[in-house]
């Protein structure tokens, strides 16, 4: 059996050998990962490795935030828009034939907190041709807790 984990904090794998990482069909760049908690803001940076290809012209796509939450934890309502982003319980991708694969996840209901965020650096969105939002207008900040994700399989298709 497969496992899908996160080791340090930083690197994503899939029983450890990256080849395995194909068997997702997510779109990947290698890139070194970082979350530092600095007494209750967590600074958070994502640089691509070097020489590799994540790039658009000149920059590379690189991405830092600070966050942290402010307020009461809550338990989002049902049909509440903060409940349909967090409650997810599958993932879909498309893989290099075109066909859609959706893989399975499980976890407990998240506890929520409204958090605040501040973008330091982002090669995201402008480089791909989305304008800039600026500051995020909604942001949730959640404790760790334990998910489970299930390798990907042929999604049905719709009739």
């Amino acid at each position: 059996m497969k496992k899908l984990g996160i080791r340090d904090g930083s690197q994503i794998f899939l029983s450890g050998a990256p080849k395995d990482y194909l068997e997702l069909h997510l779109p990947y760049e290698r890139a070194h990962l970082t979350l530092r908690d600095e007494g209750g803001r967590f600074l958070f940076t994502c640089r691509p490795r070097a020489g590799m290809r994540s790039k658009v012209g000149d920059r590379p796509l690189s991405f830092a935030a600070r966050y942290w939450p402010k307020g009461p934890a809550f338990d989002p309502a049902p049909g509440s828009l903060a409940h349909w982003l967090s409650e997810r319980f599958c993932y879909y991708a498309a893989g290099r034939d075109g066909r859609i694969d959706r893989g399975e996840i499980d976890h407990a209901p998240w506890s929520l907190q409204s958090a605040r965020v501040e973008i330091l650096e982002s090669g995201w969105p402008d480089q791909v041709g989305i304008e800039d939002p600026g500051e995020p207008l909604l942001a949730y900040y959640a404790r760790r807790q334990k998910a489970f994700a299930w390798l990907p399989g042929r999604a049905p298709e719709r009739p």
